[in-house]
């Protein structure tokens, strides 16, 4: 597994090196690849806890928004109480679509993709500044 295989669907500024690892970074997730499987935390960028209740939160949206769960079940998390600090949860999978599902659900920014007419227009428009030069 390779963490740069979701470049196509996380913006470059997710993409951070973290202790010498490479490491995707949202809001509430943290995603790294690790031997044959992604390695998923759901903690603030500063790695701190979440509260218990934006942890529920998160974790019912992506259930809910999971192609892959369709009762809506959570499994597979490992969820960590951290007392009156809150709470880490940690899953792992070798499913990339399904990693890609609970990192945007995780606030982890999107790809800008822009419409051929959008690129169009931009080529136009840097082609009248430049000069066309073709």
């Amino acid at each position: 597994m390779n963490i740069n295989d979701f470049s196509n669907d996380f913006s470059s500024s997710a993409f951070r090196t973290i202790d010498g690892a490479r490491r995707i970074v949202g809001k509430f997730c943290e995603i790294e690849a690790v031997g044959t499987a992604y390695d998923v935390w759901l903690v603030k960028p500063s790695r701190e806890p979440i509260s218990k209740r934006k942890m529920n939160s998160l974790l019912k949206a992506i259930a809910a928004g999971s192609h892959y769960n369709p009762d809506g079940l959570i499994e597979g998390w490992q969820i960590m109480d951290n007392g009156s600090d809150g709470v880490e949860a940690h899953c792992q999978s070798t499913d990339r679509a399904l990693v890609a599902e609970i990192g945007i659900a995780g606030g982890v920014r999107k790809r800008t993709t822009y419409s051929e007419a959008t690129k169009q227009a931009m080529r136009e428009r840097m082609a009248k500044i430049h000069g066309d030069k073709s």
